[in-house]
Order: C-alpha cells, then sequence, then structure tokens
C-alpha cells in the first residue's frame, strides 16, 4: 500500500511540473509590450540645433542623387536603400530602413543617426526626400509611425 501511495504522490509531483512548465511555456508566447525606459521619457524630440540642421540638410541634398539611382531603378526595397546609403559612405551599424505604406505600398523610409540628429527621408516610386530629424525618443531616426525596425546586417 505504501508502494502504491509514493507512486501516487510521485505521478502528482510530476504532473504539477509538466503542467508549470507548459503554462510557463505559453505564458512566454504571448506579445509582451516593449519594457518602459527608466525616468521620464520626452515625448517630442528635441530640437536640432542651426548648425546640426543645416549640416544635416546639406547631408540630405548630397544624398538625394544616389536615392535618386535607386527609385529610378525600381527596386524600391529595404535591402536596396541601405546598401545605397552605405554605398555612400554611412556605417550599417547607424542606418535603419523600413517599408512605409502610408505614403505608397512600395515606398522605404530610412534613418541615418548622427550624434547631433538625423538624416531621415523616404525613397518612393515617385519621389525621394531627405532632411534633417531630431531623434525620436521612441523610434529614433524613423519616424514614429513607424513600428518595426528592418537593420542590415
Amino acid at each position: 500500500m505504501k508502494a502504491v501511495e509514493a507512486t501516487l504522490i510521485a505521478l502528482s509531483i510530476v504532473t504539477l511540473l509538466a503542467v508549470g512548465v507548459v503554462f510557463y511555456f505559453f505564458a512566454n508566447l504571448t506579445p509582451h509590450p516593449p519594457p518602459k525606459p527608466a525616468g521620464p521619457v520626452p515625448e517630442r524630440p528635441a530640437d536640432l540645433t542651426d548648425a546640426a540642421r543645416q549640416r544635416l540638410d546639406a547631408e540630405g541634398l548630397a544624398l538625394i542623387p544616389t536615392l535618386e539611382e535607386v527609385r529610378v531603378s525600381g527596386d524600391i526595397t529595404p535591402r536596396a536603400v541601405a546598401d545605397a546609403l552605405i554605398a555612400f559612405g554611412y556605417p550599417d551599424r547607424d542606418i535603419e530602413v523600413e517599408v512605409k505604406p502610408a505614403i505608397d505600398a512600395r515606398s522605404v523610409v530610412f534613418g541615418v543617426t548622427f550624434e547631433d540628429g538625423c538624416l531621415s527621408g523616404v525613397v518612393a516610386p515617385t519621389e525621394v526626400r531627405a532632411g534633417a530629424m531630431p531623434e525620436h525618443p521612441y523610434s529614433g531616426c524613423l519616424p514614429p509611425d513607424v513600428r518595426a525596425h528592418f537593420q542590415p546586417n
């Protein structure tokens, strides 16, 4: 009789552990909101200095012909835009690109991080834009409504 009781107790413990493991596994599959940043985070980005805005706008004007080649080729993809930015000389670790269907289903927005701000823009089938933008506290150098980021490499 004691062997039967010991076996039942052992089976109960194993069953409880199995249920706990399954619960833990499935609980971690549910999406979790991103962690909140420590301390207060501003709702809007800090303004650029005049010098940073002028420098980054000049960078954008210099970059437009390179991105125009991507637009004219018709290969408007995050990879093609990232490759053009890298070929222009920006380090790939500082580049973010993402498809932006709100502009056009084939448009790609991009952002390049600098110490004093961002160079951001869009490559669309009908136009190319690039210019200075302050870094946003939540979305970095991409517009705030672009949620997911494709990072080259």
